[in-house]
């Protein structure tokens, strides 16, 4: 059973690893007070670097949950099986 929770973990982390995109990329620009746009590379100079580059990267990460969306639902979906499964095996002990 502890394959089947780390399994599970993993399709979900997976899943949402777009979202941590997004987030980060919506952290990063808040305090750099720049503003994303997918498509083109607006200049953000934060703490003396250029972050555009890699908030361009970040937002276009960000549309890779539409493909990874059905990941993270299967591996909630299975980790709702897997704690059904326990449920009964302890009501029958």
């Amino acid at each position: 059973m502890r394959w089947g929770w780390i399994f599970v973990a993993l399709m979900v982390l997976v899943g949402l690893i777009p979202i941590l995109s997004l987030s980060a990329l919506t952290a990063v620009s808040t305090l750099a007070g720049c503003r994303s746009a997918l498509g083109y590379n607006d200049p953000c100079h934060w703490a003396g670097l250029d972050w555009s580059g890699l908030l361009h990267g970040l937002d276009i990460a960000g549309r890779f949950f539409f493909l990874t969306a059905p990941i993270a639902l299967a591996g909630f979906v299975l980790g709702i099986a897997l704690a059904l499964v326990l449920l009964v095996r302890r009501a029958r002990d």
